[in-house]
């Protein structure tokens, strides 16, 4: 049986998978989800006190965003 925190460790791992694929497609939505696997990854390196994991989440986070905001205007 795997805890909750492994769970999330899973979730994110695929979430990424999924959304590398899909920017790789060029699909907006490969982004998004980009966003939110990040954010999960967030949460996971937060409970375990990964803190270069953390602020690499934070990173990656911000350049999605920016990533987004530049696909956007093409």
């Amino acid at each position: 049986m795997i805890s909750k925190i492994e769970a999330l460790e899973w979730l994110a791992m695929a979430v990424t998978m999924v959304a590398v694929w899909l920017v790789g497609d060029k699909h907006i939505v490969g982004q998004y989800l980009m966003l939110a696997a990040q954010i999960l990854w967030l949460v996971f390196a937060l409970a375990r006190r990964h803190r270069a994991l953390a602020i690499q989440c934070v990173v990656l986070g911000v350049l999605t965003v920016r990533a987004i905001l530049v696909w956007g205007r093409g």
